[in-house]
């Protein structure tokens, strides 16, 4: 069973429910067994953010840029590891697990990068011998809510920013994306971040949700997801102590090509993007969106069209593994998302 990560500690869930996390090529491969949550684990992170919190934002930029390094450091020395997981427990293409790997080193170290620039400017005032300036302010504790698909890069994106500047994070991941996420939690560990500056809480989004988002110590929510749930999530942050939340609502993303520009090398690009992550970097409300949708003017030839189509592999998920180009079919995200965690706030 896997643990919350608290305050840099390792605690048994307080509830008492339980889901096995499948790898979805094949369905026999448990990878792990995540526990539901519970209110009183959501209490023990916030509780700990909040107590991280003072010592987090005293410290000056350069050395809570440094911790970021060292999170990097540590993550580029498991970066094999941590691919392969990754396609183990989402089914993403080996290939991209290790790009995705790599891209969190270095969004880990570009906004270390950024907590040493400036964070105010000068005012020019229109008395004499005055000063008038801005300084930008950390929030506080922050809320992250993540999906499955980018199980390392997109709490990175939120994570690595909200620590750079002082705040302190509490992040839900998605279900079926913990395991991915405990490793995650383990790294920070051996980068010795501050106990409480970085915390993970496990869980179904019907159980946590409402009491995550809800806390009182929590003053700012990032979500990226669903529609549907995010716009619970952005109702229930504006009635909270958080009454801010930053979010990326998935969909298709369309592809319109002038017909001057359809060439050959285009329609080959077009069909290298489409089928990325198994064609689901993003999914909407019933979770089976593809990531793009071709349209092109009536004027371009057949041929192009044909060529720019997305090749899918066949096979079924016993015998397409992780390491295969593009693996994995449609009816596989819905073997996964058979309880899906929409229900995140009710």
């Amino acid at each position: 069973m896997l643990q919350q990560f608290v305050a840099g500690r390792w605690l048994a869930s307080a509830g008492g429910g339980m889901v096995e996390d499948l790898n979805p090529s094949d369905a026999r491969d448990v990878v792990a067994r995540v526990p539901s949550g519970s209110p009183q684990d959501v209490a023990a992170a916030a509780a700990a953010a909040a107590e991280a919190l003072s010592g987090w934002q005293k410290l000056s930029g350069p050395a809570r840029a440094e911790h970021l390094f060292r999170w990097s450091a540590a993550i580029a020395a498991r970066q094999e590891e941590l691919a392969q997981a990754m396609a183990r427990e989402v089914g993403k293409p080996i290939t991209e697990a290790r790009g995705e790997v790599a891209r969190c080193v270095a969004i880990l170290r570009y906004y270390a990068g950024e907590a040493v620039r400036e964070i105010g400017e000068v005012i020019p005032s229109q008395l004499p011998a005055t000063l008038q300036f801005t300084l930008r302010q950390p929030l506080g504790v922050v809320a992250l809510i993540t999906p499955w698909n980018f199980p390392l890069a997109i709490p990175l994106w939120k994570a690595a920013p909200a620590l750079a500047f002082g705040n302190t994070v509490i992040w839900k991941p998605a279900e079926t994306a913990s395991h991915m996420a405990t490793l995650l939690a383990e790294t920070s560990a051996q980068a010795e971040l501050p106990a409480g500056v970085f915390n993970v809480v496990l869980g179904s989004g019907s159980v946590i949700g409402d009491p995550l988002v809800g806390h009182e110590a929590v003053r700012a929510v990032s979500f990226t997801g669903s529609s549907l749930v995010g716009a619970r999530v952005a109702a229930a942050a504006a009635s909270s102590a958080a009454g801010f939340c930053a979010r990326v609502w998935t969909g298709s993303n369309r592809i319109i090509v002038r017909s001057e520009f359809a060439t050959d090398r285009s329609g080959s690009r077009i069909r290298q993007a489409l089928p990325s992550t198994r064609g689901r970097t993003s999914h909407d409300g019933d979770g089976h969106s593809d990531r793009g949708e071709l349209r092109h003017g009536c004027r371009i030839d057949d041929r192009w069209h044909m060529q720019s189509r997305p090749r899918r592999s066949g096979g079924d998920p016993g015998h397409d593994g992780p390491d295969r180009a593009h693996s994995t079919g449609r009816w596989i995200i819905r073997i996964r998302h058979q309880d899906p965690p929409f229900a995140l706030v009710r």
